[in-house]
């Protein structure tokens, strides 16, 4: 792996208990400028991978780097670069919104009023509001905006949509696409609304059971992801060898899934072995439940 990616995770391994690994093995590089969906069911460690990640956590085993250091024991001016919002929670409740910000802001620098008072109109925040008395939606906003005030290179988002409706995460998504375009952000986000991936992400990793069963590109994960249709007779009984996963037959039918699909290679197998192979590009969504069992 590069040594001057944003982020870079490699061999990371991690277990709260013995024997029950929550990561195992990860291997995970964020390129300048890139924006990764990161997607998993609850309890699959997309939170403590991102706290790995962040130098919040130690490993078991493997090494994390932020911008090339290690990120356990990374300087304060690494950290200023990142901006990290926690699933559910939300900074000084007791405090009005816009003394919040404030407050947050004098650490930085960098910090643009111009950027967080145009969100707080968009978002329709009023910064006289106790953060305790607003919704949990709007509190998760308060989150972001406290996140991404500074302009960090590096944005770090755990469930950023779980509590807003579905305008507002069309709000929220279209600030971090201008985000990115704009000022060229690293962002790595976890949800498990495959959609708002869709919209936003580029690149896809998919975590399940400790274990990266996807990274790379989205589109290029729909053309080399494929459900298979098998007509004929007599059908084979295996094709685990052929890279052809949970081949179900029935009768003079089947249904399989290849993570590696080359058209070349199915008429190649239609002609040895006399019989038909359909395939069908699936949404992100089944995609995802197909790789993980679901």
């Amino acid at each position: 792996m590069m040594h001057d990616a944003t982020l870079s995770l490699r061999d990371i391994s991690m277990s709260f208990q013995p024997g029950r690994p929550v990561l195992d093995q990860i291997g995970l590089e964020l390129e300048a400028g890139s924006v990764t969906g990161l997607l998993g069911k609850n309890g699959a460690g997309k939170t403590t991978l991102m706290r790995i990640a962040l130098g919040l956590l130690r490993p078991d085993a493997g090494a994390a780097t932020l911008f090339g250091e290690p990120a356990w024991d990374a300087a304060p001016d690494i950290r200023k670069r990142i901006g990290y919002v926690a699933q559910g929670e939300t900074p000084f409740n007791w405090m009005r919104l816009g003394d919040c910000l404030k407050l947050v802001g004098s650490f930085y620098e960098d910090w643009d009023d111009k950027l967080v008072k145009r969100y707080l109109a968009e978002w329709d925040l009023d910064p006289s509001s106790y953060i305790q008395d607003l919704s949990t939606g709007q509190r998760q906003k308060v989150s972001i905006l406290a996140a991404i005030g500074h302009h960090p290179d590096l944005l770090v988002l755990d469930e950023p949509v779980a509590s807003l409706d579905p305008g507002a995460r069309r709000q929220f998504l279209k600030a971090l696409v201008e985000l990115n375009q704009d000022l060229s952000h690293t962002i790595l986000f976890s949800t498990h609304i495959t959609s708002d991936i869709e919209r936003v992400a580029a690149d896809i990793a998919v975590l399940h059971e400790g274990k990266l069963k996807f990274r790379g590109n989205l589109d290029d994960m729909k053309d080399k992801c494929r459900k298979l249709y098998f007509s004929g007779s007599p059908l084979p009984a295996e094709l685990h060898e052929r890279g052809i996963e949970r081949y179900v037959q029935s009768g003079d039918r089947a249904t399989a899934f290849t993570m590696n699909w080359d058209p070349g290679q199915a008429r190649g197998l239609e002609s040895s072995l006399g019989i038909k192979i359909n395939d069908e590009r699936l949404p992100l969504e089944d995609l995802f439940l197909e790789l993980t069992h679901g």
